[in-house]
């Protein structure tokens, strides 16, 4: 395989490119956008980190380091707290990273359907959310002019309607959010519930989509592969999307490699085999977020802490120690 063409350039396009460009003759990338600013929650699990250096990424800046999880009811009440000794999550300056890798690889601003692309041997959706297929909900995001989170997060369970908002240390400020089943402007109830937490002065509002419940979808007829949540991989319970992201284009560059002129069929094969674990992971997530919505806040306190360090350091791929760890009282 000699060329590929790039639809999208966030997380998942920009890994691609960076990585594709070490394995093909001519990779070129196209977006909608002059930049990158998809608003989110801003954090990733540690181990990220080792995956990013391991493949020669550019390491994105860590603005906070978040050991304390805490999780609340609507009414502000304490469900659970966990807490490590090493920092789990990392919170990063995610819109500069995926910017420094855009400015890397070259981005040509243009609207088009990855199926439209022509003289390319490879075509990668990477659009996200626009690509994706399964439940999309409206999230808002904004920064809190307070420390008072470092190295803390708090994240808020609303039962009606379903959905969290949360509060993430991220530096000098904090990130703060939310996203709501059914309400399509959830800027107002996830202000309210993070209110019972925090009173700091809000700027920067912003708006995006995520995909719960995703259908995986891996390949479009053609020479069209997805990454990213344009390919399904994002974790319905929390809505984690940066490591898939990273990790689905790793995995693709791997397949393009392994491959080599064997053509477009040999690189999809070896790409369905090497995404296993996120499609175990995708799917697995999007159960529990049934579970969780059936059960409302409650759940938080009968799951057991084995479940949430697998849940909160992103290997819910492990389906058998999950499920092993994952303890519901018997009338749920």
């Amino acid at each position: 395989m000699r060329r590929a063409g790039i639809v999208g350039a966030g997380v998942a396009g920009s890994v691609a490119a960076h990585l594709l460009l070490d394995i093909m003759d001519n990779v070129d990338v196209f977006d909608m956008s002059s930049s990158y600013a998809k608003p989110c929650g801003e954090v990733v699990p540690s181990s990220t980190l080792l995956l990013v250096r391991s493949r020669g990424l550019p390491v994105p800046d860590i603005v906070d380091r978040i050991k304390i999880f805490e999780f609340y009811n609507e009414e502000g009440r304490l469900l659970r707290r966990v807490e490590y000794p090493e920092p789990l999550w990392l919170s990063i300056d995610k819109s500069g990273w995926v910017n420094s890798m855009r400015e890397s690889v070259g981005v040509v601003r243009r609207t088009v359907k990855p199926s439209r692309l022509e003289g390319y041997d490879l075509v990668v959706d990477a659009r996200g959310p626009f690509a994706s297929h399964g439940s999309r909900i409206t999230v808002w995001r904004a920064y809190a002019a307070t420390r008072d989170f470092e190295e803390r997060s708090a994240v808020v369970i609303s039962s009606q309607p379903f959905g969290i908002a949360w509060v993430f240390g991220h530096g000098d400020v904090a990130n703060v959010g939310g996203g709501f089943f059914g309400v399509p402007n959830p800027r107002r109830l996830a202000e309210k519930l993070v209110r019972r937490l925090s009173s700091a002065a809000l700027h920067g509002d912003a708006y995006s989509l995520v995909t719960l419940h995703p259908r995986l979808r891996l390949h479009e007829e053609g020479r069209v592969l997805a990454v990213g949540e344009a390919a399904g991989f994002v974790q319905s319970l929390g809505g984690e999307g940066i490591r898939p992201a990273i990790e689905s284009a790793a995995l693709l560059a791997d397949a393009v490699a392994e491959a080599g002129s064997a053509g477009f069929q040999r690189v999809l094969d070896a790409y369905a085999l090497k995404t296993r674990g996120l499609m175990v992971e995708a799917r697995l997530s999007s159960l529990l977020l049934s579970l969780a919505r059936a059960t409302g806040p409650s759940i938080m306190k009968r799951v057991s802490r084995g479940f949430i360090d697998l849940w909160l350091s992103g290997r819910l791929r492990e389906a058998r120690r999950v499920l092993s760890s994952l303890y519901l009282a018997k009338n749920v």
